[in-house]
């Protein structure tokens, strides 16, 4: 006797969409259309959308909505507010396909998606470009949730943050990209955003006050360009997974291009922060490349580290302070060479750090014109195993602080 499988299937799929299972997203959200009656946005008329988008996000009855722009582009000024205290999923059709076109005016001095109460609540912005239309137009994402057990505080993914030219120098530009506040259980996936030089501050940043842990952040398939830092942390955080990057033109106005930060605890010598992994990326840096201060396990492995090209100035592709049990593995550092070479130049630093691996990664070209070391191992660092790393046209290997009491280092299988 033959199963008649795939009815039955049908049959439980349609039930589900007709009376809903619990937690399904057709359940939890109303659904609106922006261009529908009687809200009626225009896209690509050029004229002011404004209106009709906030009236969209004020209509619907359920504690979850979801906001819906088709093909085009609107016009948006000012701040797009998120009611407080209840999700949010802003989307379209994909990037370059659906598009938000953020101005200020003297009413109106900042732009972008703003959600600034948001609770225990989610926010998911999904399949959209958000474009800055004026100079130093506000943040294009920003949002702060309370602490609480809740899955997937923000999602945001497909989305592309840029200005009106592409070049990283001219025309207007977001001040920053996504700003995410005690926003636990994160996922940023799919996610471009094109800046323009020492002008745009944080491509992403992901903070919490020291008495409020955020946990669990997942970046995957990341673009982010001509930022002052590419990616910032602050505060209490911990759980975080980088992987599929690329940090480009980064590390300007005295930041590094990822500056990875977590608040020491209540106690002397406590570390803030736990579990930080960067894996399968590029860090393209100005200045400084990759800071990692006060975490404890983690991981830096086949990521492409680059201090080159004119505008390069002094500065450390990877420096790690106040860190336990972290490896740094499979790693390329390509520094600079005449005519660009700068006076001080560092592959990795390590400060107050212990039981560390450093191990198989491969340096070269690295020839500053005053100082600097391949590996250097500051005081009080302790357990720091290196071996099996690769050096070809270098100034100096390593540098090992001899202070009192000294690091404690070993070496295995580099090449001389």
């Amino acid at each position: 006797m033959k199963m008649r499988i795939f009815p039955i299937v049908s049959m439980i799929l349609l039930l589900n969409l007709a009376f809903g299972l619990p937690g399904m997203a057709a359940v939890a959200y109303d659904r609106i259309n922006v261009t529908s009656s009687p809200y009626n946005a225009i896209p690509n008329d050029g004229l002011d959308d404004t209106a009709a988008i906030n009236a969209a996000i004020a209509a619907g009855t359920s504690p979850s909505r979801s906001i819906y722009f088709p093909p085009g582009t609107y016009n948006f000024i000012g701040l797009m507010t998120v009611p407080a205290n209840k999700s949010y999923r802003f989307y379209g059709d994909g990037q370059g396909v659906s598009t938000i076109l953020f101005s200020t005016n003297g009413s109106n001095p900042t732009a972008g998606i703003n959600a600034p109460n948001m609770g225990t609540a989610a926010l998911n912005v999904d399949g959209l470009t958000l474009q800055a239309n004026s100079t130093n137009c506000g943040t294009a994402i920003n949002a702060s949730f309370n602490p609480g057990a809740k899955f997937r505080t923000a999602a945001i993914q497909n989305v592309q943050i840029i200005g009106s030219h592409r070049d990283g120098v001219s025309g207007t530009y977001w001040t920053n990209g996504i700003y995410l506040n005690k926003a636990s259980n994160t996922v940023i996936d799919k996610v471009h955003i094109s800046g323009n030089k020492n002008v745009t501050q944080q491509g992403i940043s992901w903070v919490a006050p020291t008495n409020d842990a955020a946990t669990g952040l997942e970046m995957t398939n990341l673009e982010v360009k001509w930022c002052n830092s590419a990616f910032l942390t602050s505060g209490h955080v911990e759980g975080i997974y980088v992987t599929g990057f690329e940090f480009i033109s980064c590390g300007r106005g005295g930041l590094p291009a990822a500056y990875i930060y977590a608040s020491q605890g209540g106690g002397a010598g406590e570390i803030g922060g736990g579990a930080v992994h960067l894996m399968n990326g590029q860090i393209d840096s100005i200045g400084n490349g990759l800071s990692l201060t006060n975490f404890i396990f983690g991981k830096v492995s086949n990521v492409s580290f680059k201090h080159t090209g004119p505008e390069t100035t002094d500065g450390t592709m990877l420096v790690m302070s106040n860190v336990t049990d972290v490896m740094v593995t499979e790693n390329s550092f390509s520094g600079t060479v005449s005519p660009n070479a700068v006076p001080n130049e560092n592959g990795v630093i390590l400060i107050d750090a212990h039981s560390v691996r450093v191990a198989g990664n491969n340096f070269s070209n690295m020839q500053p014109t005053s100082n600097g070391n391949c590996i250097a191992v500051l005081p009080a660092s302790t357990v720091v195993r290196i071996t099996d790393n690769l050096f070809s046209n270098v100034r100096s290997q390593y540098y090992v602080d001899g202070s009192v009491p000294p690091a404690e280092v070993y070496f295995l299988g580099n090449n001389p």
